[in-house]
Order: structure tokens, then C-alpha cells, then sequence
């Protein structure tokens, strides 16, 4: 069953991002205890609660970030600091 929660929050996961951002990403899986990539500023986290509980979180690089928040905003010019930070929370709710 573990399996099945997993590939079903990475199916909801990449469709989110794929209808809200326009953006087709890559899922990586990090080994526990093992922190961030490199240059990921912003992160997004939800948790899950019930017969399956856990959290997710997904990292961001600035201008990845920054990208999301333009397109989902559809904006052209770079967007201001908390568009980003609600942008990244809004793609985790």
C-alpha cells in the first residue's frame, strides 16, 4: 500500500504543477537526512494526516520559483518576493 500513496501523491504532484505552472518537472527523491540541493531558496511543504500521514516538501530554485509565481500569475515582469512565497504555497495546498 505504502507504494501506491507514494505514486499516487507523485501522479497529483507533477499534474498540479503540469495545469497550474505549465511546467513538466522531474521528480528526485532525497534519502532521508539528506538536505536541499544547491541553490533551492524556497520551499513548499504539506503534510497528510489519517490512515496515511507524512509530509512532502518540494525545493525551489529562486528563479524556478520566481517562474512559477510569473506564470500562474501571468505576469511578464519578475514578480515581488511574496507572489513568489504564496505562489509556492498555493502549489502545495
Amino acid at each position: 500500500m505504502q507504494s501506491t500513496v507514494i505514486q499516487a501523491i507523485e501522479k497529483a504532484t507533477l499534474e498540479v504543477f503540469s495545469l497550474m505552472v505549465g511546467v513538466d518537472v522531474v521528480p528526485e527523491t532525497l534519502a532521508p537526512g539528506v538536505g536541499r540541493g544547491p541553490g533551492s531558496k524556497v520551499v513548499s511543504a504539506f503534510l497528510l494526516s489519517g490512515a496515511v500521514s507524512g509530509r512532502a516538501e518540494v525545493f525551489y530554485t529562486l528563479p524556478f520559483a520566481q517562474c512559477i509565481a510569473c506564470r500562474m500569475l501571468q505576469l511578464e515582469t519578475p514578480a515581488l518576493e511574496s507572489d513568489v512565497l504564496d505562489a509556492a504555497g498555493e502549489l502545495a495546498s
